[in-house]
Formats: C-alpha cells, structure tokens, sequence
C-alpha cells in the first residue's frame, strides 16, 4: 500500500503536465487550424468495434457537432485554462 501512495505522489505531477501539454496541443490546433481541427475530430470520432464484449455499451453517439462549430472559442478557453493551472502551480511551488 505504502508504495502505490509513493507512486501516485510522485508521479502526479509529470501525468497532469503531459495532461496540460495534450490539452495545449489540441486548444493550439481548434484556435490556428479550425478545419484541421474538425478532420482530427472526424479521425479519431471513428466507431471501435467491442462488439463481443460490450454489445449494450457499443452506441455511437455524437457531440462534436457543438464543439467543431465553437471550436475557436473553446479552443481560447481551453489555453486560458492551461495558462491559469501553470500560474497556479507556478505560485504554488
């Protein structure tokens, strides 16, 4: 028990850091790029099949459409997010 603490303790920050750099990532494109941003959006949107294990679960059901139309304003919002979780840390530390 003691050693799964030690490991969430330390390995906290590197995974909310990668977490941040992926949401960066994805804010850059949706603000630059909103056309790329809806094939990306279309790429990863494709239907897995699992079907033998979770038939019930297996739904398609779509979201994007709300997010690829706003897609620069979520995109700014999510950077604004970014940049105020690393000014809080940055203080915090």
């Amino acid at each position: 028990m003691d050693s799964f603490v030690t490991f969430l303790v330390l390995s906290w920050k590197p995974a909310f850091f990668v977490l941040l750099a992926a949401a960066s990532g994805g804010a850059m494109i949706a603000v630059a790029s909103p056309r790329l941003f809806e094939r990306v959006v279309t790429i990863a949107d494709r239907p897995i099949n699992v079907e033998p294990w979770l038939s019930v679960l297996n739904r398609s059901i779509s979201v994007d459409r709300p997010f690829v139309r706003h897609a620069r304003l979520l995109g700014i919002a999510t950077l604004a997010s970014v940049v105020l979780l690393l000014t809080m840390i940055w203080r915090l530390s």
